[in-house]
């Protein structure tokens, strides 16, 4: 059985990858990053495998967080733009937009030190 730890750190692995997206690109939806590039580097600095990188990458894909552009090259949409810009200026406040649907609890609930994202 999955345990509310388990889904704290899937959902932490999610919210750190989406930043390092962010990061990257400098926030800029019309900017890219190379697919085989981006994995790599989320691998050495964020801590993520393989399989888990493409299971968060997948997910962040059906949320509309990120968009592939084509095989070799992902970027951040303007919704990931804004849950990522709304997760770190309301740190305490549950990322929600449209219909009030929540894409991640507070940053504060998940235990996120901001420092280490």
């Amino acid at each position: 059985m999955i345990s509310t730890s388990d889904i704290k750190e899937n959902m932490k692995k999610r919210f750190r990858v989406l930043r390092f997206i962010y990061e990257d690109v400098k926030g800029n939806a019309s900017k890219h990053i190379e697919l085989s590039r981006f994995k790599e580097l989320v691998q050495n600095n964020k801590g993520i495998k393989t399989d888990e990188f493409e299971a968060v990458r997948e997910y962040l894909k059906n949320e509309g967080l990120i968009k592939e552009y084509d095989n070799n090259y992902w970027g951040i949409t303007h919704e990931g733009i804004k849950v990522i810009e709304f997760g770190v200026l309301f740190y305490t406040k549950d990322i929600r937009f449209e219909k009030d649907r929540i894409y991640f609890p507070s940053l504060e609930t998940l235990e996120v030190n901001l420092n280490e994202l």
